[in-house]
């Protein structure tokens, strides 16, 4: 795979619970394998995520960070640190 350059924004699911740790250590690949990123929040939302994070991903790859482009569509990238990261309010969070 060849790194490409991602759109502005991509996506990201977790739950409310994994939603604290990523807001601290930013996202982080399981195992050695790539964060999995998705073009919109429906799709991401999908992996039975509550808590969707947008990705700034166009700045982080402004910034030397590598994207690749998955056949499925979605994108893979290596960590996302938080600064590149943003959480609105979680429904009934509250």
């Amino acid at each position: 795979m060849q790194p490409a350059t991602p759109p502005e924004t991509l996506y990201h699911a977790t739950t409310r619970e994994g939603a604290t740790a990523v807001l601290a250590l930013g996202l982080v690949p399981e195992a050695g394998a790539h964060v999995r990123l998705a073009v919109n929040p429906g799709v991401a939302r999908q992996t039975g995520g509550t808590a969707v994070f947008t990705v700034y991903a166009r700045t982080a790859h402004d910034e030397g960070q590598a994207f690749w482009q998955a056949e499925d569509g979605s994108w893979l990238t290596e960590a996302v640190d938080p600064g590149f990261l943003y959480l609105p309010p979680i429904r009934g969070a509250e």
